[in-house]
């Protein structure tokens, strides 16, 4: 049961790793594309799997003892649903995902950091954050790729 649900939480990070040009960030938000149909599926998919392996082994156990696990695929999940609102153009229903996410992972592990290294918008005028401005997330250890380049 472990090992299936690590090679499955595996296989679908690569998917997502393949949709997204292994998560590549984007200069502007219109550009941010929604994963597709299938990979979205897995993704949701993956989702289900996961509340049934945390129901079965018991959440502080799936959090503590496979934390990498369940964080890559909480992860995964907000990938799926804030590249919808951005295809959605509700760029502060993203942005609320993205703050939630990482609420419940105040410390992220390293592919995490990496599958959330996207870039932050500011929702009230929409447009990435740039020079002279933080990124509400850098806090977090979520340093916003847009910024390292600037």
């Amino acid at each position: 049961m472990v090992a299936d649900f690590k090679d499955e939480t595996q296989d679908v990070l690569s998917q997502v790793g393949e949709a997204t040009d292994d998560f590549r960030t984007a200069d502007r938000l219109e550009s941010v594309p929604k994963l597709p149909e299938a990979v979205s599926d897995s993704v949701g998919s993956l989702v289900q799997r996961a509340r049934e392996f945390r129901a079965k082994v018991g959440y502080e156990t799936a959090v503590h003892d496979y934390k990498a696990e369940t964080e890559t695929v909480d992860a995964l999940s907000a990938v799926d649903q804030v590249t919808r609102n951005i295809a959605g153009k509700d760029a502060s229903a993203a942005s609320a995902r993205l703050t939630d996410f990482l609420k419940s992972n105040p410390e992220p592990g390293a592919t995490t950091k990496t599958i959330m290294a996207v870039p932050h918008f500011d929702t009230a005028a929409v447009q990435p954050f740039g020079k002279g401005r933080q990124c509400p997330h850098a806090a977090r250890g979520i340093v916003c790729r847009r910024e390292q380049n600037e």
